[in-house]
């Protein structure tokens, strides 16, 4: 589910707190869910001749900010949690326009960092190899920005669990990964596993003047993510219930939420009183819908 922007979001408003060394563009300002953000180059890489950078602004290709709920079951159904999805490409060869990518990284960092939020995902062609392989020396290290503020390379939890298959891209018969994902410290935690669908790289051309056999040049890198069951997980759904009006009665939500909140002190007890007294008020003043999902979550976090 797409939520909606608001003018005072840090990034998806109308003054997003992303602090280039340049002013961002006007369009920066437009309060929209997702949204493009990009600025002009510094001009010291403006300086660089042409073959070393790629046109005057930071991208070529903006990077587009998306914030998403995600259900557990269905939209309003089960748990949920709130993700910022990021997409990019950078510029192209790992081993020219050297310069334009490392400030590429910075600014994708500076926009994470504007989000401070637990779960954020970005990923998508970085043009660049992983850590230790990259192109020069001494090392350029072109994502360093991205690993200093903290995210995860989900290929190095990849290449671990699945080497042989841990690559996007084939050049002249070398299997590379210039495909990325990097997530924040939480949604790492609930990674589940991570894949690259080999559906383009595996198919190059049969002869000589035959073009890609695949959709792209590159493999899509696929993760699965789970959605912890959790007591702040469960009051986040029941407020949602309160405020869509899923749940009525002048005290049912006030009742509820004390048992939540006594849980976390009194533990299963006050659990089991939770589901209780969802069954007692349904459907006269919870949703048989609303119901369902509450005591779904309540019954999971017992049987953790």
């Amino acid at each position: 589910e797409l939520l909606p922007a608001t003018a005072d979001h840090p990034v998806l408003g109308s003054s997003p707190e992303v602090e280039y060394v340049t002013a961002g563009n006007a369009y920066n300002a437009d309060v929209q869910n997702p949204k493009s953000l990009n600025a002009p180059l510094p001009p010291a890489i403006l300086a660089l001749p042409s073959n070393q950078r790629d046109g005057t602004e930071v991208y070529t290709r903006d990077p587009q900010v998306g914030f998403f709920r995600i259900w557990r079951t269905a939209v309003g159904v089960g748990a949920f949690v709130d993700v910022y999805a990021i997409s990019n490409h950078f510029s192209s060869t790992p081993d020219n326009r050297v310069a334009q990518r490392t400030q590429q990284a910075a600014y994708l960092a500076l926009i994470v960092d504007a989000l401070d939020a637990e779960r954020v995902v970005t990923g998508g062609d970085f043009n660049v190899f992983p850590r230790p392989d990259d192109p020069l020396v001494p090392a350029s290290d072109q994502l360093a920005a991205l690993y200093e503020l903290g995210l995860h390379s989900v290929w190095e939890t990849m290449v671990e669990e699945n080497p042989e298959a841990a690559y996007s891209y084939v050049f002249v018969g070398q299997a590379q990964t210039l495909d990325w994902q990097f997530l924040t410290p939480t949604l790492h935690d609930e990674l589940v596993q991570s894949r690259v669908a080999h559906v383009n790289a595996d198919y190059p051309a049969e002869y000589g003047g035959d073009g890609p056999r695949g959709l792209s040049d590159h493999d899509p890198m696929s993760s699965r993510f789970s959605i912890p069951a959790t007591v702040g997980g469960l009051e986040a759904l029941l407020a949602f219930y309160c405020e869509t009006g899923a749940i009525t009665g002048n005290n049912t939500c006030k009742q509820l939420r004390h048992h939540l909140e006594q849980s976390r002190v009194a533990g299963d007890a006050q659990l089991r009183a939770f589901i209780n007294q969802v069954r007692g008020k349904t459907p006269k003043f919870i949703t048989p819908t609303a119901a369902a999902a509450l005591i779904a979550e309540a019954q999971r976090l017992l049987d953790t």
